[in-house]
């Protein structure tokens, strides 16, 4: 999927509703504990299995992170990759 696809599948889900949170990763900090941190906002936020997508925008360890969690969380959430650099693509 071009980046162009995913962008426009992303706006499709932006609602008032939406929220958006940053993190920091690098490779050292690539683990469980980063990925738990999501899951806390995933469920603190009330986030839904199907209709609630996960947007991840970055590179390649956030992504993967990003990706992690959303199958820890939950089977079948909406995730959106949106790579930043060629290699998270």
């Amino acid at each position: 999927m071009s980046s162009m696809a995913q962008i426009s599948e992303v706006t499709t889900h932006i609602t008032e509703s939406s929220c958006a949170h940053l993190y920091y990763v690098s490779e050292e900090m690539k683990d469980l504990n980063a990925a738990l941190k999501i899951i806390q906002h995933l469920e603190s936020e009330g986030v839904l299995r199907r209709s609630d997508p996960l947007i991840g925008i970055g590179g390649g360890v956030l992504l993967d992170v990003v990706g992690f969690a959303a199958g820890l969380y939950r089977r079948g959430i909406p995730y959106i990759k949106i790579p930043t650099n060629a290699m998270a693509m």
